[in-house]
């Protein structure tokens, strides 16, 4: 059950305004003066299908959680992990364990948190009966976690890797909570205890969540009294809310309503690199893909530019490789494969494809160059890409269809093997781990396409298990160059992210790791503020 709201949200002209009042468009001035308070309106896509840490899997449930919930260790904006609830970090010196000591931490409703916590919370983690698809190989690779003292903890690991800090980083859980979800597993959706700078006192499913700031938070306090997310699933909405300032800040705009938005003097666009790869995914147990050098080939034949000008407005770059260019580990100097539908022809030929019968097709062994491509509905990108890709295969002498489905019919299809080709969009971790797209064995679960390569599992290998970053980011740009020859799939673009925030707003910054990256530093001057608080 969650929290009774204590205060009433009430409009100061009119809630949800059908347009910004005159002050909005005058809050960047010098004039506007820090206070703390105040309310932010922020528009979800779709509503978080969980707010159990163990169980969540969209984008959306987990920005929500790391702002309700504090760990051990969290990664800083130089992607590297820092300290947050550790007080102390101690190594052994076989790098085998990791010794921490924690500070005094509250749980929202006053009670501290113990080394016992942490501990029995790793242990939800890799707990079989609960089957939890948050455990992650940084997790995985957890030997042991020990209570040495009510304020100290030891973990130690199976093997030296890269991310061993990185499994600290796992969600702590109550006692109530660990209770709760021990009994009911995946019943429990929210938790009633939270460690992090805000805390859920509403939720209104299909309506709107509210978060008020944990007034027990023992780190630094948001300046901000109340953050609500308001669920609006249609994207033109979104963006008209935004625009009449009944939303204050708004993630993950298409570049096309981008477009349109920079136009709007009362809205301000952050546009920066994000962790995107849009990539079209081959099945290569489809005898058409089993060829590296046909990949290849139908690679060259994409013309990555028009998606970049035509249907990303600008809003991104060209894909070259598996890792974006936001993360440390990027390659600069690796090249796209660039548009050349006569030597993707050349390659073609030279691989036996050819046409032989004059149809168009292009055919080997009796057997045509024919596939299809599947994406998801409602990506006006990918849709756009879509009818592009058909028409540059097609011009090269492939015969090829395209399916639009919505995510979870689509998503059912590509993960039981049932397909040709996936034009997918996939989210990279900062921590650089692409096991779980281009590994062999169990940590293969994205590797839809079934790639397998041996040096490609071997520079995974090394490259997790080097400490050092300078070395490490050597053996990345190896991994890098590796994929690319052997392309389980064709690099297409890097999608940028795109922010939306009122100019009431002040101190907005979004980053790489989440949109909601700094939002204990944002405020609202008074003269700016839409809603006042009233007594039950």
């Amino acid at each position: 059950m969650f929290r009774k709201l204590s205060v009433l949200l009430i409009p100061m002209l009119i809630l949800f305004s059908s347009g910004c009042t005159e002050k909005s468009a005058q809050s960047n001035k010098e004039s506007a003066v820090f206070a703390e308070g105040g309310t932010v309106v922020i528009a979800l896509e779709v509503e978080p299908e969980s707010l159990n840490p163990l169980f969540y899997r969209s984008s959306y449930s987990g920005q929500l959680l790391t702002i309700m919930h504090d760990s051990v260790m969290e990664m800083g904006e130089d992607f590297t992990y820092q300290s947050n609830i550790c007080d102390e970090l101690i190594w052994s010196e076989d790098s085998l364990s990791i010794t921490v000591s924690i500070k005094e931490w509250l749980w929202s409703d006053g009670t501290i948190m113990t080394a016992d916590d942490i501990v029995s919370s790793c242990e939800l983690y890799k707990n079989p009966e609960l089957a939890c698809p948050r455990l992650s190989d940084a997790i995985r690779n957890i030997k042991s976690v020990t209570a040495l003292d009510n304020q100290t903890v030891c973990y130690s690991f199976e093997s030296v890797r890269s991310d061993l800090v990185s499994a600290l980083g796992h969600f702590i859980f109550s006692p109530s909570d660990r209770a709760a979800i021990i009994k009911d597993g995946r019943l429990v959706n929210t938790l009633t205890n939270e460690s992090g700078i805000y805390e859920l006192s509403k939720w209104d499913h299909d309506s709107s969540l509210v978060l008020e700031r944990n007034e027990n938070y023992s780190g630094k306090h948001s300046s901000l009294e109340r953050v609500i997310f308001k669920i609006i699933p249609d994207e033109t909405s979104r963006a008209i809310a935004l625009e009449t300032g009944e939303i204050d800040v708004l993630n993950n705009i298409p570049p096309h309503i981008a477009n349109r938005l920079s136009s709007v003097k009362e809205v301000v666009l952050h546009n920066n690199p994000g962790r995107l790869v849009g990539m079209l995914t081959w099945n290569l147990e489809n005898p058409v893909f089993t060829d590296p050098a046909v990949r290849k080939a139908l690679s060259f034949a994409i013309d990555r530019e028009r998606i970049v000008e035509d249907f990303l407005y600008g809003f991104g770059s060209i894909g070259k490789g598996p890792i974006p260019p936001a993360s440390w580990a990027h390659d600069a100097k690796i090249y796209p494969d660039s548009y050349n539908p006569e030597r993707s022809k050349r390659m073609l030929d030279k691989a036996g494809w050819v046409d032989s019968d004059g149809d168009g097709i292009r055919e080997k062994d009796g057997v045509d160059l024919e596939f299809e491509i599947i994406t998801k509905k409602g990506d006006s990108v990918r849709e756009n890409s879509l009818i592009m890709l058909r028409e540059n295969f097609c011009a090269i002498g492939a015969k090829v269809e395209c399916s639009v489905a919505e995510f979870s019919s689509m998503i059912e299809q590509v993960r039981s093997g049932n397909f040709d080709s996936y034009l997918r969009v996939y989210s990279s971790r900062m921590s650089v781990d692409p096991s779980s797209l281009y590994a062999s064995g169990p940590s293969s679960r994205f590797n839809y396409g079934n790639y397998s390569s041996e040096l490609v599992d071997a520079l995974l290998r090394l490259a997790l298990a080097e400490t050092d970053r300078e070395k490490s980011v050597k053996l990345w740009h190896k991994f890098e160059f590796a994929v690319v020859a052997d392309p389980p799939a064709a690099f297409l673009y890097y999608p940028h992210t795109i922010v939306g925030v009122s100019e009431r707003v002040q101190n907005v910054k979004p980053h790489v790791l989440s949109s909601y990256n700094n939002i204990r530093e944002w405020w609202i001057a008074k003269e700016d503020r839409k809603y006042f608080l009233k007594t039950d």
